[in-house]
């Protein structure tokens, strides 16, 4: 795979304009409402991840803003388009139902709320795959069909799982595969509605 430019002026990894923003991966808001979280949060965050092509545990340690919101360093660069426009479209649009769940709330979703965090999902997937060191492998129709059409991808499943561990947030970026096993193939009961 060719290596890809990255940085304040390459191509925006959306659009192919000049990247001239930074991209919260994790949005402030986020943060905010991480930071309130029983557990409790240290401020300034701080952020453990699993480098995908090391394995080794990288930790950062976030800032606060202009304005003294915590936020988290964890960020590539876009256009200021994108970033401001449909990206933060995408993050509002599941803004409320993404608090609910993250605070813990048991929450029912619509199919509007359903579509809505399953883009936000692939927004924050792909950005960041593009954040690592070493950037992971991005497929350019991926990149293209979010930003055309603000949603997930058609033949994408998105599965959203709830955490109770010991932080308040752990991020490790893992690709899942498929492989067939040898004999014939197991029963399992549907899962409970």
């Amino acid at each position: 795979m060719p290596k890809r430019e990255r940085g304040k002026g390459s191509p925006c990894m959306y659009c192919g304009d000049p990247a001239n923003t930074v991209e919260h991966i994790i949005a402030t808001w986020i943060i905010d409402v991480l930071s309130q979280d029983p557990r409790g949060l240290p401020l300034p965050t701080r952020f453990s991840w699993t480098d995908p092509h090391s394995r080794e545990v990288r930790k950062m340690v976030g800032k606060t803003t202009k304005n003294g919101k915590p936020t988290l360093e964890f960020t590539t660069h876009v256009c200021s388009d994108c970033n401001s426009g449909w990206m933060n479209d995408i993050d509002e649009a599941a803004r409320r139902v993404l608090t609910s769940m993250i605070q813990g709330v048991d929450t029912e979703l619509t199919e509007a709320e359903q579509v809505a965090v399953a883009a936000w999902a692939t927004k924050v997937t792909l950005t960041a795959r593009h954040a690592y060191v070493t950037p992971a492998h991005i497929e350019k129709d991926w990149t293209s069909y979010l930003h055309t059409h603000k949603t997930a991808l058609p033949f994408w499943n998105i599965w959203i799982a709830r955490y109770r561990g010991r932080w308040p947030i752990w991020y490790t970026p893992e690709d899942l595969s498929v492989r067939l096993l040898p004999g014939p193939p197991g029963v399992y009961p549907s899962p409970a509605v």
